[in-house]
């Protein structure tokens, strides 16, 4: 029997370094990944031939920030910790992947797609109101180097 996928049916996790970072992410988007072509004319005749790079499109999350801010302190640590504009200079590397798992309506995985390399480029603004009782989003987006289907552990 055929059933839609519902657009709530993940989860997300860092491996390599923020394993134990507590982050209920609420929105997440799976880039879009295209190839370059080239077109090749030859008598008359034009061809697209596919040339090799892959172009991974940015990974960008909105998580709800814990009461102490410490998921966003991360996410800002980690930003700076790329370069420190109060140094003028690098200050390390992080090598760090993540998992998005894609979940059937039964809460179990369809697969999963680990996404190597990450480097966050930009920590939203976080906006403060004083007639709301919502809870405080925020999103980062990522860079990285692609993605790949892996298997179940």
């Amino acid at each position: 029997m055929f059933s839609y996928a519902k657009n709530n049916n993940f989860n997300w996790g860092f491996i390599n370094e923020y394993e134990d970072v507590s982050l209920d992410v609420t929105s997440i988007n799976l880039p879009s990944i295209s190839r370059d072509v080239s077109e090749i004319k030859n008598n008359g005749l034009s061809y697209n031939l596919s040339n090799t790079e892959f172009i991974f499109e940015e990974l960008t999350m909105v998580f709800l920030l814990d009461s102490e801010f410490k998921n966003w302190r991360i996410f800002y640590d980690w930003l700076l910790s790329q370069y420190d504009p109060y140094e003028g200079k690098r200050t390390g590397w992080k090598r760090v992947d993540g998992i998005l798992s894609i979940l059937d309506n039964g809460n179990k995985p369809i697969f999963h797609l680990m996404f190597e390399d990450l480097v966050p480029t930009t920590l939203s603004d976080v906006t403060f109101n004083t007639t709301s009782t919502d809870k405080v989003e925020c999103s980062v987006t990522f860079k990285y180097q692609f993605y790949k289907f892996i298997e179940e552990k």
